[in-house]
């Protein structure tokens, strides 16, 4: 059962994921489907890891 990101608490390991695979290349939208998760929850982690986190692509 995926959580709405109200629901849920943000990890390293989350930010960690989103991380990798922004370094792979991957936009918000496929970091988003590749985890199952929403494009906002990606959007939240990524703006807690700073301005090269991935955007809407």
């Amino acid at each position: 059962m995926d959580l709405s990101h109200s629901q849920r608490t943000d990890t390293d390991e989350e930010g960690g994921a989103v991380r990798q695979l922004h370094a792979q290349g991957l936009g918000r939208n496929e970091i988003a489907r590749r985890l199952n998760w929403g494009t906002r929850t990606v959007s939240v982690i990524a703006a807690d890891l700073g301005p090269s986190a991935p955007r809407h692509t």
